[in-house]
């Protein structure tokens, strides 16, 4: 029960971080913008928070790729020690 507990608790926090991430990765880019001595305009936030919310779907679809890369090449040499096994009467 207390591993369930948590278990829950990190999983949470990581959906937290998820869905957060995009106002963070805004903010900080903005933050790094105006530092290193520019300034903002409507203009630029505009256009940049248009290219974050295009990038949002091809950056969460990562981790999914990775993970359907691994689960395929596991799968491909069960297939292949499978395959060279020898026959059992």
């Amino acid at each position: 029960l207390a591993n369930l507990k948590s278990g829950s608790y990190l999983r949470v926090a990581m959906m937290y971080l998820w869905s957060s991430s995009p106002v963070l990765i805004s903010a900080s880019t903005f933050t790094l913008f105006v530092l290193l001595g520019n300034t903002l305009t409507a203009e630029s936030i505009f256009t940049a928070l248009a290219l974050f919310n295009i990038m949002r779907f091809p950056m969460n679809m990562v981790p999914q790729v990775i993970s359907n890369l691994v689960e395929t090449k596991i799968a491909g040499e069960r297939i292949h020690r499978y395959l060279l096994s020898e026959q059992l009467d």
